[in-house]
This record gives structure tokens, C-alpha cells and sequence, in this order.
């Protein structure tokens, strides 16, 4: 991620730290505040005074006028950043002594891409990011009397995207707290299981390549390997990304067989892919599917995966290890596939969701009354 770090005057803010400097005392450094943002592009604010709080020194906000006009301004060419899609910025403010380094411009871009991670979870919808410019200057203030655009556009960018995706993702009043909660949520996830955070990294990667014409296999690609990252186990056999996924999202047996389908497909054009094949024609049951149409398909089942999972970590299947003999249990087991069905649609607490895991993983189970569905685990 490219971040922009804007060294901060005097003026201050109504929901972050009033900025300035100062020396430390008794060490003669000088103390500075900065502020880095990155900006997003296909974000929607529904109510004002447009920004969400999600610490004290961070939070999301609409990007203001003033600084759309100035951008343009010093970049009357770059006609693909803020073509016309409405924007926002993700900031965060720092107190250092000295000047920020490596170190903390790596800690501060990881934390942001959290932050966008969660944006692209939160409701189905694609948002780019891009770059600003480093400037030195006063840190933003969003009083009552600063304008906001407020107003919707079609991003420039939608012919690269599929269905739906091209909407602007939408936070109304309500999201103030429903996201600031969401991303507590992810923040708590990736700290339980660290395979989240590479899954997450590559959905990252694959959703921010949307843009870029010719990067159809490196998105395909990178979906895949987000998957693998989260919901499975080196050396199993191919299909078990297909089934456990079409487990998460399945909500009967016509839609459970559908997933299933097309992730078997996509996984082995990813095999292909990565071999030096090109990119085939996509068919599902003798139905040509367009690329675009597939890899749109393939965000929202990886999102929706991703999303899934973070409810069972949160209800306490909080590691990889938990994860995964919960999901093959539900495969084997219908009394635990209803289980877990009735926990993601929210009609079941986390507990009895546990409960039953642990019951009925102490029963006996016998392969050869399940013959079919045993050997497909293996």
C-alpha cells in the first residue's frame, strides 16, 4: 500500500488529538505528529458529518472538496485516480520523536490495510485504492463548516467489474457502530489465527487488481490462494477446498452442489494457470460463464467465506486446528451441518454451536455406513 504522510501544523481536530510539536523533555528531540492516509475510491457516506472513529487516532471519513480540487490541480494528467467515483480516506494520526521511519510506516500500512480488508468484508462490494500526494501541512479538520461531497457517481472503472460490484459501498448511520464493531472483530480474529491474516492479504491483492486490465489469472490466482490459506491443510486432497466451501455457503443441498461445482472448476484452472496455461473458456454444465462474471462470483464466495470464518473464531473455534474438524464434521454429519447452518444464519448462540461440536464428534463414526461421503474426505 502507497501512503501518503502529512506532516501536521497547529490546528487541531474535534475527534482525534489536537496536533503540534514539541521537544521531549530533558532529550532535546524534537516531538512531531504526522498523519498518513490512504485514499479509497467507491465509498459512499449516507450521513453527516461523514467519518467514523475507530480509535482515537484512526478513522475512516468522505474525502473533502477542497482536497479533491488541489490533487487535480498538481495532477491534471492522472485521470485515472478520482475519475469520479466517490472517495474516502482512511487516516490515522502518530506522535514520534524525530521523524517516522520504516519501521513505523510498515506498522501503520498494515494497520490501514485492515481497515480495508474490513471494507471490502463488510458488504459486497469492490473498492479500489490509490495513492495521494506527501505533503507537509495541516492536519484535516472536519468541523461543521467544512463542505463534504456527498455526491454519487459511476466509477470510471466499472467495465472491469462484475454484476453489482461497481456500486458504491454505502455506509449509512447505522454503520457507525455495525463497522467500527466489524473491524473490532477482524482486529481480534487476526491476533487468534494467523493464517487469517495471509488469507486476508491475498483477497487484498486480488480485489485490488480490479482495475488492471490482463490481470484476470493473478486475480483468479490470488482468491484461490487466499482460500487455501484459511481452509486448508498442506497436502490434503484437492477437493476439500471445494466441499468445505461449499459447506460454508451452501444453505441447501441444490445450492451446496452449485458452489461445490464451480469451486472444483476454478480450483483446477488455478493448477492450470500456474503451470503456464492460459486462461480457457470457463463452462459450468455446458453454460459459458465470462471471466469477468467468474471472478466476480469468486470474490463474493471468498468473501463470504472469510466472513463465516470470523463468526466461528469468534464463537471460539479460534484456531485453524478448530476450524477445519468442525467444518469436515458438518460434511460427514447432518445433525452438525444443521447446526452450523442454523449458527451462520444467525438462529443459533456460539455455545449450542459448541455444544453439539462437541457431542457429536465423541460419536462413533462408521465409514462403511457412510461410504460415500467418508471417501470424498479422503
Amino acid at each position: 500500500m502507497v501512503l501518503g504522510a502529512l506532516k501536521t501544523g497547529s490546528s487541531g481536530n474535534a475527534t482525534l488529538p489536537a496536533s503540534g510539536s514539541a521537544s521531549v523533555q530533558g532529550s532535546g528531540v524534537p516531538r512531531s505528529r504526522w498523519v498518513f492516509q490512504s485514499w479509497l475510491e467507491n465509498i459512499q457516506f449516507s450521513f453527516y458529518p461523514p467519518y467514523v472513529n475507530l480509535r482515537d487516532d484512526l478513522r475512516i471519513r468522505a474525502l473533502l472538496k477542497r482536497e479533491k480540487e488541489e490533487f487535480r490541480r498538481r495532477n491534471p494528467y492522472d485521470l485515472k485516480i478520482l475519475g469520479g467515483s466517490p472517495t474516502c480516506v482512511i487516516e490515522t494520526v502518530k506522535d514520534f520523536m524525530g521523524l517516522p521511519g520504516d519501521r513505523e510506516d510498515i506498522e501503520v500500512s498494515l494497520e490501514q490495510e485492515s481497515v480495508l480488508a474490513a471494507l471490502l468484508l463488510y458488504h459486497d462490494r469492490l473498492v479500489t485504492r490509490n495513492s495521494i500526494l506527501w505533503k507537509e501541512g495541516d492536519f484535516v479538520t472536519t468541523d461543521e463548516q467544512q463542505e463534504y461531497d456527498l455526491s454519487s457517481a459511476e466509477p470510471l472503472w466499472r467495465m472491469f467489474v462484475a454484476a453489482h460490484h461497481h456500486f458504491p459501498l454505502e455506509l449509512a448511520n447505522e454503520d457507525k457502530d455495525g463497522f467500527r464493531n466489524f473491524w473490532a472483530k477482524l482486529e481480534r480474529s487476526e491476533k487468534k489465527v494467523p493464517q487469517l491474516s495471509r488469507s486476508l492479504g491475498r483477497f487484498v491483492s486480488a480485489s485490488g487488481m480490479v482495475t488492471e486490465a490482463g490481470m484476470k489469472i493473478y486475480r483468479l490466482v490470488d482468491y484461490i490462494t487466499s482460500m487455501e490459506a484459511l481452509l486448508t491443510r498442506r497436502g490434503e486432497p484437492s477437493l476439500r477446498l471445494p466441499l468445505r466451501m461449499a459447506l460454508l455457503l451452501g444453505r441447501s443441498a441444490q445450492n451446496t452442489t452449485v458452489v461445490f461445482e464451480f469451486m472444483k472448476l476454478v480450483y483446477d484452472l488455478r493448477s492450470r494457470l500456474v503451470h503456464g496455461d492460459e486462461l480457457p473458456p470457463i463452462k459450468i454444465r455446458d453454460v459459458d460463464i465470462r471471466a469477468e462474471e467468474a471472478l466476480g462470483r469468486l470474490h463474493s464466495y471468498c468473501r463470504d467465506c472469510i466472513r463465516y470464518s470470523l463468526d466461528l473464531v469468534d464463537a471460539g473455534f479460534d484456531s485453524k486446528e478448530k476450524l477445519l474438524p468442525l467444518i469436515d464434521l458438518a460434511l460427514l454429519r447432518i445433525d452438525m451441518r444443521t447446526s452450523l447452518w442454523a449458527f451462520l444464519g444467525g438462529k443459533q448462540s456460539g455455545e449450542k454451536l459448541k455444544d453439539d461440536f462437541n457431542q457429536f464428534d465423541k460419536l462413533v463414526f462408521h465409514p462403511i455406513l457412510h461410504e460415500e461421503r467418508h471417501g470424498a474426505l479422503e
